[in-house]
Parts: structure tokens; sequence; C-alpha cells
């Protein structure tokens, strides 16, 4: 094996151990209590599964190579590690498309997503893809369509191949691949303008019962207010500012009955008035801030779906260019930018687990307390 090989099979050997381990991190703990996790995590979760399975196959293909100096392979040997390598990479393409699903139709269609939900996904989505991926299997002949690469350590099609059945199970592969990638940008561009006006709408209730815009409550609990200020928020699909304009209108309605009235009853029913006006502007701001924090909660899983998107879409890029280039030219690409894009792919594999730490709040603290337990029983 030549120095060069050598080289290619130790930084392989290297970044996916540190990604199998990081993912590791990920799954152990959380694979026990899927129960507690929302449904997008629960599909974080099998993802960083999935990559596992794609690192292993790397991991196990780079290290035997390496120990035995070659990579003399019979026919079907790349069989059952090209099966996996291809299902593990199809199965975390199709659980990105999945956490764009479910945010689109928790944030743009209004839908609640349920544990079930989740786990039918991932239930269709396996059993779509282990059909995809056996089929180089079930289709080949007298020659393997499964094929150990030139980088040594990725067993996948032979996209240069220009017989029909390898034409057929590579469009089929490109395929799977597109419909995911193209259907996230529509997807997240119509996610993009539902948040922009779900923000104008908070902005403008913000607007609306804020002291120095909309009013002051003065110690008699009466509200003034701008009457040109007040108006009805209807954005699309949302509904607020109703909570508000109904406390301007009783406010006011009280604010007369009690200046109509003298002697004592008028002062206990402005006292009165002044603690049902503090209670309705209590619960008024308790609103604006429950729904500040489910929103902030949203937010925070669209931003964490965005980046494992984005290195998802980074990561799949120089290696979709390269077989589509193979496939139209029917010769192998060059050895060292099939190494670059499989190492954009390990690396990707490698950073979803971070990315989920980050974001990722029910994951890091199950994360935290399966640490924390392990250090007590030692």
């Amino acid at each position: 094996m030549e120095k060069q090989d050598v080289r290619t099979l130790t930084i392989a050997i290297a970044i996916t151990s540190v990604g199998l381990l990081l993912n590791a991190i990920v799954v152990l703990p959380n694979i026990w209590r899927l129960r507690s996790l929302p449904p997008s995590s629960v599909l974080i979760v099998f993802l960083c599964c999935s990559d596992s399975i794609l690192l292993g196959n790397y991991l196990t293909l780079a290290t035997t190579n390496l120990k035995r100096g070659n990579s003399d392979y019979a026919n079907t040997a790349c069989n059952v590690p090209g099966f996996m390598i291809t299902f593990g990479a199809l199965m975390s393409m199709g659980f990105c498309g999945g956490l764009t699903l479910f945010r689109y139709l928790i944030i743009v269609r209004k839908k609640t997503i349920t544990f079930n939900f989740a786990l039918v996904y991932l239930a269709g989505s396996a059993g779509v893809y282990s059909v995809v991926a056996s089929l180089p299997i079930l289709f080949q002949a007298d020659y393997p369509i499964y094929i150990l690469h030139p980088t040594h350590y990725n067993c996948t099609v032979a996209w240069f191949n220009t017989d029909t059945p390898t034409r057929v199970i590579s469009v089929i592969c490109g395929t799977a691949l597109m419909i995911p990638l193209s259907s996230m940008g529509f997807a997240y561009y119509r996610i993009y303008k539902e948040v922009s006006k779900v923000f104008a709408a908070y902005r403008d209730v913000s607007a609306l019962t804020n002291d120095s815009d909309a009013g002051k409550l003065h110690a008699s609990g009466v509200l003034e207010r701008d009457p040109e200020r007040v108006v009805e928020i209807k954005p699309a699909g949302v509904r607020v500012g109703h909570d508000a304009i109904g406390l301007v209108k009783a406010i006011e309605k009280r604010t007369a009955t009690a200046t109509s009235c003298t002697g004592e009853s008028s002062i206990a029913d402005e006292e009165a008035q002044v603690k049902e006006t503090v209670q309705m502007s209590q619960i008024i701001t308790f609103k604006r801030r429950r729904r500040t924090e489910e929103e902030e909660k949203q937010i925070g899983l669209l931003i964490q779906s965005v980046a494992i998107v984005g290195l998802f879409v980074t990561g799949w890029t120089p290696y979709l260019m390269l077989a589509t280039y193979e496939l139209i030219s029917g010769t192998r690409g060059d050895i060292q930018f099939e190494f670059t894009a499989e190492m954009f792919l390990a690396m990707q594999d490698v950073l979803n687990p971070v990315v989920v730490l980050i974001f990722d709040e029910k994951v890091r603290r199950n994360v935290m307390f399966w640490r924390r337990n392990a250090r007590q029983a030692r």
C-alpha cells in the first residue's frame, strides 16, 4: 500500500473515531428517554444513529484495509458494507428532510406533531431506504454494483458504470437525494415568511401594551391610550391583540361609570376597578410572556433544524457533484476530489451532534443527567 493510501486511511480513522464518539454521546443517554423528547428531537437522535452507521462502516473498512496493507476484495465483499453505508447515508438524508417537514408543519401549517407521527415517519423512511440500498445487491449480475472506491474505506455504487442496472440504481439514488434537497428550499422560504409575520404581529402587540408607546397605567388604574394606535391585528394565521383591545374597552367603560358616581360607593367602585384593571394587565403580560417563550422555543428548534440541514447540504454537495460527473462521463473522478467529498460527508456526521448539543436543550439535559449519574456510579 502506498504512503498516500496510508495517510488517507489514517485521516479517515481519526475523523470517523471522533464522529462516532460524539454521536454516541448524543444517542446513548437519549435512546432510552425518547418519550420525554419532542418529535423533532426524536428524529435528531435517530439522525445521529444513522450517522453512526455510516461512520462505523467507514472506520471498519479503513481499519481493516490499513491492517491488511492491501484492498483486494472479492466481487461480493462490498455488498454488506455497501448496503450499510448507503442505508445510513439515505437515512441521514431522510431525517434531515423530516426535520424540515416537521418545522414546516408546525410553523406554516399549524399542525401538532405527535410522538407516534415521528415513529411512523421513522419506520416509513427505514423501510423505503432499506429497499433502495438493497437494489445493487438484488440486481448485480456477473459483476458487483457495490465496489470499494479508490479511497479504500467507502463501498458504494460504481457511479461510472454504464450498464443499465447501475444507471437505473444511480438515478434512483440521485432522485432519493434530490427530492428532499429541492423541497427544503421551498419549505424554509415559507417558514421564513411565516416567522416574519409572527414577529411583526408580536411587535405590534408589544407596542400596544408598552408603557412608552401604547399608554401608561396610572395609580388610579386608568390606562391612557392613543386611539389611533389601538388597532386590531390580524396577520395571516395569527390571532393576537384581542386581549389588549378588550382591556382598553373595559377600562374606558369602568372609567365612565366611576366618574359619573359620587360619594363612598364611587370610591369603592374605583378601588375595585383599579384592582381588576391591574389583574387584567397582569393576565395580558403573562400571555405575552408565554407566547414569547413559546416563540423563542420554536425559533430555537428552527435554528437547530436550519443548522443541521445546512451541514447536510454542505456535506453532500461535493459528493453529489462527483457522482453526477461519474454518471454522465462514465469515468472515475479524481481520487483527491473523491477523498475530499467523502471527508465532507464524514465531517457533516461529526458536526451534527455538536449542533444538537448546542441547540437542543432537552437532549443536552439528558446527556448531562447521564454524565452526572455515571460520575456518581464511579
